[in-house]
């Protein structure tokens, strides 16, 4: 007979290659081998990406063939566009995440998720983070530029002036630490939707890690916090203070 377990404590639910947190010993590691203490001081946030979807670091060739892919990837389509407009600005940036997201990706047939798909979604998540913004600060909303790398792209639509090189490298540094927890109980609602083959899961798998996000506790281990807030001494915080964000995956101490 099958043994209950509380919020499945203890329960091995999926396996993944991607990156481990390990609580016990404070650790927090990409792809196998990659720690995160070394990863932050050399790789920037599309490097990182790169390391996370392929399994290794990119060269010089691959990385600006993945900028350049993002980079296209940045415009709002139609039904997305006219659904960030017609939000009231006061909506909770989270919740225009999620719905633009939706609409963004939206499609007439069912389709397979592809590493395309992921990179299309990471691309867009600055315009509309942007944009819901410079909305709420009753600013109109700036188009992306294809010219600046993720991290500045994100300073630019929310501030709509040059961004700073350095205010660019802490945001850098911030989205760097924040790329992946394993699987944490965001990833883990994500996967459970992907699971059910629903027909438009492309857009519901992203609603469904907003969500979860949304909640008090995601992948706070204790350890890993401190570890995270220790790396964070190079940048992050000053990047989380310079957004006027709070982690999104943890639980304030």
């Amino acid at each position: 007979m099958a043994e209950f377990s509380p919020g499945l404590e203890g329960v091995v639910a999926a396996e993944t290659a991607v990156s481990e947190v390990d609580g016990a010993n404070g650790r927090l590691i990409y792809r196998g081998g990659y720690l995160i203490e070394d990863i932050v001081p050399v790789a920037s946030y599309e490097e990182t990406a790169y390391l996370l979807w392929h399994g290794e670091l990119p060269n010089e060739k691959e990385v600006d063939a993945l900028r350049q892919q993002m980079a296209a990837g940045r415009t709002l389509n139609q039904s997305a566009r006219g659904t960030l407009m017609a939000m009231d600005a006061a909506i909770d940036p989270m919740d225009v995440l999620r719905t633009v997201v939706s609409a963004q990706g939206a499609s007439k047939t069912l389709t397979k998720p592809s590493l395309e798909e992921a990179v299309a979604m990471t691309a867009v998540f600055p315009t509309i983070v942007g944009a819901a913004y410079r909305r709420r600060s009753g600013k109109d909303p700036v188009e992306p530029r294809d010219d600046l790398g993720h991290a500045a792209n994100l300073l630019w639509m929310m501030e709509g002036s040059e961004p700073d090189s350095a205010k660019a490298h802490l945001v850098d540094t911030y989205l760097v630490l924040l790329a992946d927890h394993g699987l944490n109980a965001s990833t883990f609602a994500a996967r459970v939707v992907a699971s059910t083959g629903r027909r438009d899961r492309g857009a519901e798998r992203p609603r469904a890690w907003r969500r979860d996000l949304r909640g008090k506790v995601d992948a706070g281990q204790d350890r890993i916090r401190r570890q995270r807030r220790d790396v964070a001494d190079r940048g992050s915080c000053a990047a989380r203070a310079l957004l006027g964000l709070r982690p999104p995956c943890v639980q304030d101490v």
